[in-house]
């Protein structure tokens, strides 16, 4: 059997009226010499019969419901292409995607992987497509970013003589790692992934946590091998809501599990904390007191506590819990009149 160059890995679960558009998206691209990976993680609608109709232009592997990552993970170890790409089984490649990071990657052998921006298409209950918005990793990000000091070097795509697309953009060199600490910079439907950098460093997606996985699996990868960051759409993000999307989790615990990543990555990484910690501290304290906000707003007043102190030690002293309360409640109906009140819950009496 034939060794693909890329093998696709396409997790889905219950998304029959969806994962079908995703697949053509591949089986479009310009580029051939790839294998289609789906993994069916334990869905109960239509998908076993809709997968069936692709035959054997599509490998599907099937487990009980796990969740994205540890069904990321069973393509990852499936896959034998050189390259691997992810594909979210709600998004949809441009047609010549796979056929300009293929030719990125081959002539950037430092590169662990190479992604780029997208844009964001409205998608309703059945999966029909409505208007395109452009630059959706711009949107994204609440500072505008000159990409040219976030990364070493920029190429233009003229410069490197690129086959495809046909226009003019620029191509970053660099790493991630740093900027990821204020904001995810990767949707990883846009990535192809050197497979020889996963198996170097032993890297998976963490599976232990329900949302920021990808975050910090990208983050992780391009410390180790570093990236490419391509400025141009070639992936189109569909924009829906359904049962299945995991940013309909509590938000508290979302923001709680962020920061504990970056206690996890950032704040363990000995080198980058000697450096950084002033940074990861006020990127972690500015989190803990929307965190305790949300709290107050559920009426959480143990959770709000711990959160406010904790963003207080981080503070180095320089500011109280009572401190940190104010900020809280100035952002609170009526957040004034409960300030005294408030006081009284942070230092344990309330």
């Amino acid at each position: 059997m034939n060794v693909p160059r890329v093998s696709v890995v396409i997790p889905t679960f219950n998304r029959a009226r969806l994962v079908g558009l995703t697949i053509d998206s591949v089986l479009a691209q310009t580029f051939r010499d790839f294998e289609i990976i789906v993994v069916d993680d334990g869905s109960t609608d239509d998908t076993t019969a809709l997968l069936a109709g692709f035959g054997e232009r599509v490998r599907v592997l099937r487990q009980p419901n796990q969740g994205m990552n540890p069904a990321r993970n069973a393509g990852l170890a499936a896959a034998r292409g050189e390259y691997v790409a992810l594909l979210d089984s709600d998004d949809l490649w441009e047609p010549y995607k796979l056929a300009l990071q293929v030719e990125l990657l081959d002539r950037f052998p430092d590169a662990g992987f190479v992604f780029s921006e997208f844009s964001v298409m409205e998608s309703d209950e059945h999966g029909a497509i409505g208007p395109r918005r452009a630059q959706g990793l711009r949107s994204w990000h609440a500072v505008r970013h000159d990409w040219s000091k976030i990364y070493r070097r920029t190429f233009t795509a003229t410069e490197l003589a690129l086959r495809e697309p046909d226009f003019n953009f620029n191509v970053y060199e660099g790493c991630v790692y740093e900027r990821s600490l204020y904001q995810p910079m990767v949707l990883p439907s846009t990535t192809l992934i050197r497979g020889a950098a996963l198996a170097r460093h032993a890297l998976q997606l963490p599976v232990n946590v329900e949302t920021h996985g990808d975050w910090e699996f990208f983050a992780r990868l391009s410390r180790l091998a570093g990236a490419l960051f391509i400025d141009v759409e070639t992936t189109i993000n569909r924009s829906h809501e359904d049962a299945v999307r995991l940013t309909r989790a509590d938000p508290r615990r979302r923001l709680a599990r962020r920061i504990a990543m970056i206690d996890r990555v950032w704040r363990a990484d000995a080198e980058f904390n000697a450096r950084r910690e002033t940074d990861i501290n006020a990127v972690q304290r500015q989190l803990l007191v929307r965190l305790a906000r949300m709290h107050l707003l559920e009426s959480d007043a143990p959770a709000a506590r711990a959160a406010l102190r904790r963003a207080s030690e981080l503070a180095g002293g320089l500011r109280s819990a009572a401190d940190w309360a104010t900020l809280c409640l100035a952002h609170l109906p009526g957040g004034g009149q409960s300030l005294r009140a408030l006081r009284r819950l942070i230092s344990g009496r309330g």
